[in-house]
């Protein structure tokens, strides 16, 4: 149903591209809605979408954790930013792509947020980690009270199903 994968990046390369997303230097696009059924706010940075690059940063970062991903074709990449709560809000049930394809959550930092599936599993906020699920599946995010920002990359895909 889901899996997780620890350690997606090497050290290195994963402190650079949390610094460079926690960097005041990188732009962020404000959101309304973060779903179609509810009324929270978020920011957006897209790295990847309608078949084009959409930021310096991907090829620093994205391509690494679609190698360790197993991604023969790429949907979406992009990183939300949801700013700390006083209460932790939770979004709407929802599912990522209207068609058969993969989910991916890859997490940039520790926090109290986490992803929670339909079926009431929750999927801990731990950086460097990506959980792996298909697109079908309802999920929704759920807001951190502990830290200033929680940032995770939602990536959507086609996997290549002959390694599994």
């Amino acid at each position: 149903m889901y899996r997780i994968i620890n350690n997606v990046l090497e050290e290195n390369l994963f402190l650079s591209f949390k610094n460079e997303m926690m960097s005041e230097e990188t732009s962020w696009f404000y959101r309304d809605t973060m779903t179609a059924y509810d009324k929270n706010n978020f920011f957006m940075h897209c790295f990847y979408v309608k078949n084009e690059i959409q930021s310096n940063l991907y090829h620093s970062f994205i391509p690494h954790i679609l190698d360790r991903i197993n991604c023969v074709s790429l949907v979406i990449a992009r990183a939300n930013l949801v700013l700390k709560k006083e209460t932790v809000f939770k979004s709407a049930y929802h599912v990522d792509m209207p068609f058969k394809c993969k989910t991916g959550i890859f997490y940039l930092n520790n926090c109290n947020g986490y992803t929670e599936l339909k079926d009431g599993i929750i999927i801990p906020n731990q950086e460097n980690s990506i959980v792996l699920f298909d697109s079908n599946i309802e999920h929704r995010s759920v807001s951190q009270t502990d830290t200033n920002r929680r940032i995770v990359v939602n990536i959507n895909f086609f996997e290549n199903n002959r390694l599994h």
